[in-house]
């Protein structure tokens, strides 16, 4: 298992590309997540979830279970162990195309197909569905409350440090030195109306859930990018617009907090892995697992290797 944290899909999208198994957990499941301090909303963890990489879905729920809060304070029923598929079938709903309205790659949607595919002959029931508010909307909020967490990480500086700006830009990637700078302008009232925007949203997300059990989305909208095409030495608006022509999907379940993981469904032409979404209602992790332990039984993905491989040597 590998460490890592997911604040707009940095454990899904890594999983996705790489044929693993990457869960972000519901919010504030796992011990140290504080969503809420005092009342006041935690800027640095509203929207991240720090949890693992792994090969297989055992050791994501192994470890699962070791890290979720417990005993009276537990927001959640703890975990069960996940042994087996789950004893019921599922209705399971489907949205292809991204929030922000791009139509995914050939290969991402012939991704999502196979897994409806896989799903239906496992007996459970698929249907499509359709993003309950404007996508569009959701992602200007999301953008500018990212923009805000990045004066708030300027603010962390120790109080009366003057770091001029030369040397702040050497501390930081330009992508991030960047993101101060827009969020320059916005106001408390701007941040807090678009934290008002993202709960309707999340609101409107989980309603999907009164008439389905899972929602399966791609994770990207196309498979893994040459290495370099997205990085944070980019200037700002390459960046963004590429960005914006590749993650369409997983910012959603950071900004409700529900949990959401991405499976390796799916392979390109060329080899290279397509990871599928499957997200639940809040505290939902468990099906989410159980479903997850059917799909890797009916199509193993763990001894599968690339062409060129060094195992790890212990």
């Amino acid at each position: 298992m590998a460490h890592g944290s997911d604040g707009a899909g940095s454990l899904r999208i890594p999983a996705s590309n790489c044929g693993l198994v990457g869960l972000k957990p519901s919010r504030d499941r796992i011990i140290g997540d504080h969503a809420f301090i005092d009342g006041k909303r935690n800027v640095g963890s509203f929207l991240g979830e720090s949890f693992v990489l792994s090969r297989t879905v055992r050791d994501t729920a192994n470890m699962l279970s070791l890290v979720e809060i417990k005993g009276a304070q537990a927001p959640f029923q703890p975990l069960r162990t996940v042994t087996g598929p789950p004893k019921k079938r599922l209705r399971v709903g489907y949205i292809m195309n991204g929030m922000g309205g791009h139509v995914p790659s050939p290969e991402v949607q012939e991704s999502v197909t196979k897994t409806i595919a896989a799903l239906q002959s496992l007996g459970h029931q698929v249907s499509e569905a359709q993003w309950p508010f404007p996508g569009e909307r959701f992602i200007e909020d999301f953008t500018l409350i990212y923009a805000a967490r990045a004066q708030e990480a300027k603010k962390m500086l120790p109080a009366g440090a003057e770091i001029p700006d030369s040397v702040l830009k050497g501390l930081v990637e330009p992508a991030s030195f960047a993101m101060v700078g827009i969020s320059g302008d916005l106001t408390e009232e701007d941040v807090e109306k678009a934290y008002g925007r993202i709960e309707e949203c999340s609101k409107a997300y989980f309603s999907l859930f009164e008439k389905i059990d899972i929602l399966i989305t791609p994770v990207l909208l196309k498979p893994p990018v040459r290495i370099g095409e997205i990085n944070g030495s980019l200037p700002i608006s390459v960046l963004m617009q590429r960005l914006n022509h590749y993650g369409d999907y997983t910012m959603l379940q950071n900004a409700s907090g529900g949990p959401a993981m991405s499976l390796p469904m799916h392979w390109t032409k060329t080899g290279l892995p397509v990871g599928v979404q499957f997200a639940a209602r809040m505290g939902g992790d468990y099906e989410l697992l159980e479903l997850a332990f059917e799909l890797e039984a009916a199509r193993p993905w763990a001894a599968r290797r690339p062409p060129l491989w060094a195992p790890t040597l212990v």
